[in-house]
């Protein structure tokens, strides 16, 4: 098994098209270093923008409790330092979320690069190794048996003390080690070069990220190369394995994940913008105009603010402002949810199962946007638990804590002065772990490529073990 599995792999080496292919992703893995360093600088440049902008912004309205807590200020998603492991449209996704302490609202998309790139793919490992890499490991495998029965000799070989599955196991080991090569390569000098243009800040989180990463690609290209070596004991010559891999691997690159987004978008249904402008006005007019009397009215008296209406007022308006929120939410779950349903169609095929494990691995793509949704809500609800917490301490406020969404009634609670450094900011929620610490590491992607492997290894020695070389 050592002899064959050296033989393979020094044939593998020298082979012409794995030159090519080899040649083409060692530049691709460069090219992604320089794209990526780029792009995290740039994310990087807008996100401490952001929070000096927020820093000054806020700064300037210590002095009333009200006035620091209607602030709309844009809560920016930080780089994502592993985004050239699995990018996932980071670019494309919302990344800025206007909050105060009352609403979290318009997730919108800054964006310094090219609309028209969307149209491209993203050139970071998921491609590397789901596209160029998973054609090199078709064009290695294709003739592995079928070549050698063309030729006569697998005859030769199997007439020698040869068991068939040293043969195949030597095989297959061969040309893994082959693409171990390349990547072990590629993505040492991708890595290097990031951490040289300082777009990689290392640490034991982003080490263990990387090293599953290479491992879930490992076992990715090995279901390619399982599948190429499968069919090429089947078939008896290597044109028609290479067809019938080629058509396999256009169908699962190219059709797959189109297939996927269109069965997705019709599955789940996303309110058109004029269904929730509907919404919108259909539960506010159902709250106002079925309030309590005298929930309608006010007075800018400061003594109103002590009032029963002015305490109904407040309570309609509350509702009226959560239900505007849940409504909200309702739609960007439903976008959430669409697509998630498009990833989990494309997991079907191998480049897709390595995508979506390596976007929940880099918490990229909706995974990512889902977290930095979900940690809006929280520092949403940190800011308003501050803002009426600090009310309480002032004897003098009616306590009525409420919002029209970005602009408060005056009197309905606490204008006391903010020691600027008590008042949550979101950046320190970042910088603590916030939207990062809960790494999720894909066992159960592993599991199934694990799975997929297992049983294309058997129907691969199966049909070797049923040659007859006579």
């Amino acid at each position: 098994m050592i002899t064959i599995m050296k033989h393979q792999l020094a044939n593998g080496l020298r082979d012409s098209k794995f030159l090519v292919m080899a040649a083409l992703v060692l530049l691709a893995f460069i090219t992604n270093s320089f794209i990526y360093a780029e792009r995290y600088q740039l994310a990087l440049d807008d996100w401490q923008e952001s929070i000096a902008t927020t820093t000054e912004q806020l700064s300037a309205r210590t002095d009333n409790l009200q006035n620091i807590s209607e602030y709309a200020q844009r809560l920016v998603k930080p780089p994502t330092v592993l985004a050239f492991i699995a990018d996932g449209g980071e670019d494309r996704l919302p990344n800025g979320i206007l909050i105060n302490a009352f609403v979290y609202r318009n997730p919108s998309v800054k964006s310094r690069g090219n609309d028209m790139f969307a149209l491209l793919p993203n050139l970071d490992w998921v491609f590397i190794v789901g596209t160029l890499m998973s054609l090199m490991a078709l064009l290695l495998s294709y003739g592995t048996i079928s070549g050698e029965k063309r030729d006569g000799t697998l005859r030769q070989l199997l007439s020698n003390p040869v068991s068939r599955a040293s043969l195949f196991t030597g095989k297959y080991l061969g040309l893994l080690m082959v693409i171990i090569v390349i990547l072990a390569v590629g993505a040492a000098v991708n890595i290097t070069l990031l951490l040289f243009l300082g777009a990689l800040p290392l640490s034991e989180q982003i080490l263990l990220a990387i090293g599953w990463s290479i491992l879930t690609s490992i076992l990715c290209i090995s279901v390619i190369l399982l599948l190429g070596m499968a069919v090429s004991s089947i078939t008896h010559r290597p044109a028609v394995s290479l067809v019938v891999l080629m058509i396999f691997w256009l169908v699962a690159i190219i059709a797959v994940p189109g297939l996927a987004k269109l069965f997705g978008e019709n599955s789940v249904s996303v309110p058109t913008p004029f269904e929730v402008r509907r919404d919108l006005e259909t539960s506010f007019e159902d709250i106002w105009y079925n309030a309590p009397e005298g929930a309608g009215s006010w007075h800018s008296n400061p003594e109103y603010a002590f009032s029963k209406p002015a305490r109904l007022r407040a309570e309609t308006v509350s509702r009226i402002i959560s239900e505007d929120q849940k409504i909200r939410n309702r739609v960007n779950d439903a976008r959430i949810k669409q697509a998630e349903m498009v990833r989990t169609l494309a997991c079907v095929s191998p480049a897709g199962l390595l995508d979506d494990a390596l976007q929940r691995l880099c918490r990229t793509g909706i995974h990512g946007y889902k977290a930095f949704f979900e940690t809006a809500r929280r520092y949403q609800q940190q800011l308003h638990g501050f803002v009426v917490a600090r009310d309480r301490l002032d004897s003098h406020s009616p306590h009525t804590v409420y919002s029209w969404g970005f602009g408060v009634t005056p009197n309905t609670f606490s204008s006391l002065p903010v020691e600027f450094g008590t008042f949550p900011r979101s950046h320190v929620l970042w910088e603590s772990g916030g939207l990062y610490s809960e790494q999720e590491v894909p066992f159960v992607h592993l599991i199934v490529f694990l799975a997929v492997n297992l049983q294309l290894a058997i129907i691969a020695f199966i049909a070797l073990a049923c040659y007859d070389p006579r």
